[in-house]
């Protein structure tokens, strides 16, 4: 099956090899991606610069910072929540949202992997 609809494929498809160029660049195996137990990733408003300020010395991964919005992404691992949560508690958030790994996402960011390389 081909296809750019990525809801399609995530419904659909039990393993999906993107493309770039006619060359595989990777394969997923969606049981994995749907269960993804290792990395989560959080965006996080604040509301006062300096609780931004201080979260931002961290030393998460951050995937996303909107310096104008006081917000924050960061991808956590497994071993990172705990530490994480505790980072947040005595800073004050206006919101905290999970943001599921879906396929799009996964094949955004292995694409931009592979313009890097």
């Amino acid at each position: 099956m081909s296809s750019h609809m990525f809801s399609e494929l995530e419904s659909t498809c039990d393993r999906v090899a993107f493309l770039k160029d006619g060359k595989i660049i990777d394969i997923v195996d969606m049981s994995l991606l749907r269960g993804n137990e290792h990395t989560k990733q959080y965006k996080i408003a604040f509301t006062n610069t300096k609780d931004f300020e201080k979260f931002k010395k961290t030393n998460f991964s951050f995937t996303k910072i909107q310096e104008e919005y006081l917000q924050a992404s960061v991808k956590i691992s497994k071993n990172q929540l705990d530490y994480f949560f505790k980072i947040l508690a005595d800073k004050e958030v206006s919101f905290l949202s999970y943001i599921p790994l879906t396929l799009e996402n996964y094949f955004l960011e292995k694409y931009s992997e592979s313009e890097r390389v």
